[in-house]
């Protein structure tokens, strides 16, 4: 299975590619080969393509990055791991993302799980909220590990609070 990270630094994208390391973040990590980074600004059109999408992002740059590729997220599976709630709408993430994006099949990822544990291959887990049982399958299959545990609620607020 082929992973596809988005970034808008240049350095970090060629970095990912090149050496599959994320000289910023995790440089002492090495990244799967199933890992390839993309320029968000000008390989958006990949998304339309994939069946998955984890938006990422932190939760101050989501309304601006869903509305940015609002073109591209028409039909996809997206999970939001961004934490919080905007502020002043109130809005969850997944909220967000489904009023700039128009798509409404966005389910959550919410939890006490850090990138740094999950890099380093310690134990963690994660509540889904999903909100269509078609999505599912899918979450299970990309996210099941044996150091992740994951559990599904139908409602968002339960995995968001």
């Amino acid at each position: 299975m082929l992973f596809r990270s988005f970034g808008r630094n240049e350095g970090i994208v060629t970095s990912i590619n090149e050496r599959h390391i994320n000289r910023k973040y995790y440089p002492l990590t090495k990244l799967s080969p199933n890992i390839a980074a993309l320029n968000l600004s000008t390989d958006c059109d990949v998304l339309e393509t994939t069946d998955l999408v984890i938006f990422s992002v932190p939760s101050g740059a989501t309304r601006e990055v869903a509305k940015f590729l609002r073109g591209c997220l028409k039909g996809n599976l997206i999970v939001s791991a961004a934490k919080g709630i905007e502020y002043p709408s109130l809005n969850l993430m997944s909220e967000v993302i489904r009023a700039e994006t128009g798509n409404k099949r966005v389910s959550s990822l919410s939890g006490a799980t850090f990138a740094d544990e999950l890099m380093r291959g310690f134990c963690s887990g994660a509540t889904f909220g999903i909100n269509e049982q078609a999505c599912k399958d899918v979450f299970l299959d990309v996210f099941r590990r044996p150091n992740f545990r994951s559990e599904e609620h139908t409602s968002e607020l339960q995995s968001q609070s």
